[in-house]
């Protein structure tokens, strides 16, 4: 099941991915897919913060994941796909538990 359909990235019915993206720069925020996941995850407790670069800035985004043991499964999979698109980390397969 891709990450962005998968039950446990739901809320309200709607998919926690992409985040939603911000910037401390006041910059528009950029598409929700587009961009390259940067290395600075961050596990803040319940959170996984995530960084991407669209046109040369950075911006950070929140996943609020109760779940520790899907937390740790999405951390993995972002680790092992740094310097990739939103769209196509939104695409990567991961297990349905």
């Amino acid at each position: 099941m891709k990450l962005r359909d998968h039950p446990r990235m739901m809320q309200l019915h709607t998919s926690l991915w992409p985040p939603q993206w911000g910037s401390t720069l006041r910059s528009k925020s950029p598409p929700p897919e587009e961009g390259i996941l940067k290395d600075d995850i961050e596990t803040p407790e319940g959170h996984l913060s995530i960084t991407m670069e669209f046109n040369g800035e950075r911006f950070r985004g929140l996943l609020r994941l109760d779940d520790a043991a899907f937390r740790k499964e999405v951390y993995e999979l972002l680790k092992g796909n740094i310097g990739m698109s939103i769209r196509y980390v939104g695409d990567l397969e991961i297990e349905s538990k």
